[in-house]
């Protein structure tokens, strides 16, 4: 499972950087590095940046850019409560989103997993990356966005999938975080 993550992550980033090589200029002020490819501070095509990290945007194939880790580094305390409070959130904004469609779309995984499901987690991705890395473990504050990226993806792909349990596309986001001590974020 983490291998194909991986290769998900991989091949996305792949796609961005051909992206930025294409039709840039050295005096182009969308996104990248001055040189034509994304800046080490987290700048993306088509998002805007802030302090490092990637607030949003889109690309041409309407999927967003893979959302960057702040370089930031914070106590790993800190960044678990901070963590779980942004994931807590998640299933009361997903409920507010629920009840603002009509009924049949509620009932409608199809609808309802993409139009309420969807929004609340894509801010929580952004929001845990924005947090920075636990005591200076970038790698596992990118694990567990890219996992949490991951689960967004499989979700979109195939919503009527599995929310929960081992097959579902949260279970790597799950593991991560329950090994860093998440309560909250390891259960969503």
């Amino acid at each position: 499972m983490f291998g194909r993550i991986i290769g998900v992550v991989l091949a996305v980033l792949a796609i961005a950087a051909i992206g930025i090589g294409c039709g840039s200029s050295s005096d182009d002020s969308s996104g990248g590095g001055t040189d034509g490819t994304a800046a080490s501070s987290g700048e993306t095509s088509g998002g805007e940046t802030s302090g490092g990290e990637t607030s949003g945007g889109g690309s041409s194939d309407g999927a967003a850019p893979p959302v960057t880790v702040s370089s930031k580094s914070i106590p790993k305390n800190k960044y678990v409560k901070e963590g779980d409070s942004i994931c807590v959130s998640v299933p009361t904004e997903y409920q507010g989103l629920l009840g603002e469609l009509p009924k049949k779309q509620q009932e409608n995984k199809q609808i309802s997993v993409p139009k309420a499901a969807i929004p609340p987690l894509e801010r929580a991705t952004k929001e845990i990356a924005e947090l920075g890395a636990p005591n200076g473990d970038q790698a596992k504050a990118e694990e567990i966005v890219a996992a949490l990226e991951a689960a967004i993806h499989g979700l979109e792909e195939e919503p009527k999938g599995e929310l929960s349990g081992p097959k579902s596309d949260f279970a790597e986001f799950n593991k991560l975080t329950e090994a860093m001590g998440f309560k909250s974020c390891s259960t969503l």
